[in-house]
């Protein structure tokens, strides 16, 4: 989880689409198209460009080739290298890199955006002179060239920023003189923020955050001057700094004091976009409260990420109660380590983070002794049916009574009567099980998902009081249960059903057909089934690593937990691990066709199958997904069990031997190892 942060910003796209030139002559420049057989470019200057009538006049809902084929000669570059485009994953289009150049004695019409692919392999800095050949393009009224060379011949002069006006930038006719021109603003104020560090000053001139800085406006702060690039892009002028340098900053404006009812009771909470994340207010203070949630992970940022990572916390004043508590969450940076109880006083900023009301600190202090924390406010079914009611609760200690555990999800969270629902973002060492008397149930209320949801903080605040003794079902039972069997899976290509629980604290028993499959960090699994191995004979089941049990092939288990469709594989979740008995001997597996699974293969899904004498037919998604087809159609999957093999097309197979699985739209075939796959 993150908000907005400076990492993220917008660029702007760059069009490789072309349109259409006018016809050529010998006193313009070359406007064939690419398909004719000979064009010479013509030399032209940015003023030549951006006082052209197509520039003037564009057409800002649309991309207009204006010449093919010009060249621009000593231009020096004024703006440093940004994203201009940016392919999306499978694209066949190509990154573009953006600058912007123009001419040493700057002013009006003197400067102009350049796009460089990055197969040019060019890598230019502010100050280098340059000859540009390519193609000059209105890209939605951007003027622009779209480099098909360009070669350094030294370096030269930056020039000066041309002095402008509010006036200047916000008239239409006149900001057009400026475009891609360095201009700078004397004295302003920020009169308002946005996202993607976009913000206003006085006069209404917009700044952009196309370049990185690490200044971050706040409405108030009075700036002495602002320099940068003047862009257009989604149908407005932008002053682009170009960094730090560029923003001189007078004096920043206070943070506004305000207190958790105050933020929790605003429109933009109150009203806030459950589809959205956004930035209410930049520049907050919230003193003298209390911790009421220890520590959480907030966000944990991917291997080589360059994201920070988060630590979570909810904060709460001593009274307690509606309105009176809020999520908080700290930059690893920041180094808070707090502890339930601490006063603080807190700045930074508050978020909507999908409609969870979020205080993003920059700095926590610790300012007081420990306090008693204030008491849980008891809820009840009504509040519970009541979104207007629940929100008044969010990030508040809050409580219900005697209740009973009435669905798990395959996440661990779970339900109870009274349409509460209970997350896990705190280890409690309470596993629960559907049916579940519980005498209390205490909580910070947490929003997430698209439901209010309460966080126990640890084992205290799970008041037991009668364990519902688990039901007995068998293999057959679970994968011929309607939940399974009607489970509708996607077309091909097509979203399967998102993942449900179906049976909740059940106990199966069966034999262990399989080596232990590392599922995740956190989950092991393993296949069992019945002997004999036939139709609905089988099953995964996935456990915590943490019960430290690694049933070996041939143990008769009994597995305790919840029972899932996940995306409509039928799975169970353990939670206890009973080895029944050591040494049996696992049944054989059923040899099928892969016609004959394909058939009807929902009967055989988590069964011990083996196919015999096949080919391998197609590979083209081995590379990505490591699975390729044999004979049949059948998909043979190797990912689960990390299997060393490497199919070739026409490649003969004695045997493959593991258990159906369903993913992704069609049923495969998982080896439980590379020794599982015999070739002749």
């Amino acid at each position: 989880m993150a908000g907005l942060s400076r990492a993220f910003r917008a660029v702007m796209v760059v069009g490789l689409m072309i349109g259409c030139g006018g016809g050529s002559s010998t006193s313009e420049p070359d406007t064939k198209s690419p398909t004719d057989t000979v064009y010479t470019p013509t030399e032209l200057t940015i003023a030549e460009l951006q006082t052209h009538d197509k520039s003037a006049n564009c057409d800002p809902q649309g991309i207009e080739n204006v010449y093919w084929s010009i060249e621009i000669k000593g231009a020096v570059v004024v703006g440093g290298k940004f994203s201009a485009f940016k392919p999306g994953e499978g694209s066949d289009a190509e990154a573009l890199d953006g600058y912007y150049v123009g001419t040493s004695d700057g002013g009006a019409n003197s400067g102009i955006q350049l796009a460089v692919p990055a197969s040019l392999g060019v890598l230019l800095e502010v100050g280098d002179v340059v000859d540009i050949t390519g193609e000059y393009m209105e890209y939605y009224c951007t003027s622009q060239v779209k480099a098909t060379a360009v070669s350094k011949t030294g370096t030269g002069t930056v020039p000066e920023p041309t002095v402008v006006t509010a006036e200047d930038l916000t008239d239409t006719a006149k900001a057009e003189e400026y475009e891609g021109v360095l201009v700078t603003l004397g004295e302003s104020e920020v009169t308002a923020t946005q996202d993607f560090d976009v913000f206003t000053v006085t006069g209404g001139v917009l700044v952009g955050g196309k370049y990185f800085r690490s200044y971050d406006a706040s409405q108030g702060d009075k700036l002495t001057s602002i320099t940068g690039i003047l862009d257009w892009s989604y149908g407005e002028y932008k002053v682009e700094p170009r960094g730090d340098d560029d923003i001189v900053v007078g004096e920043l404006a206070p943070a506004q004091e305000l207190t958790i009812a105050e933020i929790q009771t605003a429109e933009a909470s109150t009203g806030c976009d459950p589809s959205s994340i956004t930035s209410t207010l930049p520049k907050v203070s919230v003193n003298m409260v209390l911790v009421t949630g220890p520590r959480f992970i907030a966000y944990s940022p991917p291997p080589n990420s360059t994201s920070e990572a988060l630590d979570g916390y909810y904060v709460g004043t001593t009274e307690g109660g509606a309105n009176n508590g809020i999520q908080l969450v700290v930059p690893a940076s920041v180094s808070a380590d707090l502890k339930l109880g601490d006063v603080v006083n807190i700045e930074g900023e508050t978020m909507e983070y999908y409609c969870r009301t979020q205080l993003k600190a920059n700095k926590v202090t610790v300012a007081a002794p420990t306090m008693t924390l204030p008491a849980a406010t008891v809820l009840t079914a009504e509040i519970a049916a009541d979104p207007a009611a629940m929100e008044t609760h969010e990030g508040t200690l809050v409580s219900v009574e005697n209740v009973t555990v009435t669905e798990v999800n395959q996440y661990g969270e779970f339900a109870v009567t009274g349409g509460f629902w209970v997350g896990d973002i705190y280890p409690t060492n309470y596993t629960p099980n559907v049916g579940d008397e519980l005498s209390a149930l205490t909580g910070l209320l947490d929003f997430s998902y698209g439901n209010y949801k309460i966080q126990p903080r640890d084992a205290t605040d799970v008041v037991m009081g009668t364990v519902a003794p688990a039901a007995v079902m068998t293999i057959a039972e679970v994968q011929q249960h309607n939940s399974s069997v009607d489970c509708s899976p996607a077309e091909p290509g097509g979203t399967d059903p998102p993942p449900i629980s179906t049976h909740g604290n059940v106990s199966v028993s069966g034999i262990v057909l399989s080596p232990i499959e590392d599922v995740s960090v956190t989950l092991d699994g393993v296949y069992i089934g019945t002997d004999p191995s036939g139709p609905w004979s089988g099953l995964l089941v996935v456990y915590p690593k943490t019960l430290g049990l690694t049933p070996a092939l041939g143990d008769e288990v009994k597995f305790t937990g919840n029972i899932s469709e996940f995306y409509c594989f039928t799975e169970m979740s353990a939670t206890t691990i009973e080895v029944v008995s050591s040494g049996n001997t696992a049944p054989a597996p059923l040899a099928l066709t892969a016609a004959a699974i394909l058939a009807d293969s929902e009967q055989y899904e988590g069964s011990h199958i083996t196919i015999e004498d096949v080919s391998v037919t197609n590979i083209d998604d081995f590379v990505e997904f490591e699975q390729f087809k044999v004979t049949g159609g059948l998909v043979i999957n190797l990912h689960d069990y990390a299997v060393t093999y490497q199919p070739t097309v026409g490649a003969s197979i004695s045997s493959i031997t593991g258990a159906l699985k369903y993913g992704f739209g069609a049923y495969k075939l998982i080896p439980f190892g590379a020794e599982f796959i015999v070739s002749p």
